[in-house]
């Protein structure tokens, strides 16, 4: 059975949490709120702290943008997606451990604890992307997304080649 996954590579310039909880929660709002998530990190407890704070922090943005509005619809739209966010769950358990969440943070182990569907797996940049990529590829759902997060610094800056005259 051919499941046509997506496979999205994403580029960080910098090791940094922040950065990468920054990418993930813009990703997932931009998504509109996959059904189930999994995000394969080293350490995933401290992942799911910064993004839960990226998440109340973009809900704010989200909130002061339905308030500057008068758009009738876009309102409407807003508030759909300020209760949406405000429903999401996220957990570093199974789903059979915190059955009300959407967003499970795991450690590469419990991957094979996940059930399917799974309709997005995000996998950090610390992680060994191929193993971790051929088990989020067993377990996601037809038309599921595999993200895969790498750091990429930018290049330095070439040195002049002018002369200073003194």
């Amino acid at each position: 059975m051919d499941k046509n996954i997506y496979v999205e590579r994403r580029d960080l310039a910098t090791s940094g949490m922040t950065e990468l909880a920054a990418d993930m929660v813009l990703h997932m709002y931009a998504r509109r709120f996959p059904d189930y998530t999994i995000v394969v990190a080293a350490e995933p407890f401290l992942l799911l702290r910064v993004v839960r704070k990226q998440w109340l922090k973009l809900l704010r943005t989200v909130q002061r943008e339905r308030s500057k509005t008068l758009n009738a619809r876009r309102i409407a739209q807003l508030s759909q997606d300020i209760t949406r966010m405000q429903e999401l769950r996220f957990a570093t358990k199974t789903p059979d451990e915190e059955p009300l969440a959407s967003v499970f943070f795991i450690k590469e182990r419990q991957l094979s604890e996940m059930l399917p569907p799974i309709s997005t797996c995000y996998i950090s940049p610390e992680m060994n992307h191929e193993p971790c990529a051929t088990r989020c590829e067993q377990i996601l759902q037809a038309k599921g997304l595999l993200v895969t997060y790498r750091i990429t610094p930018p290049p330095e800056p070439k040195k002049s080649d002018a002369k200073l005259i003194f």
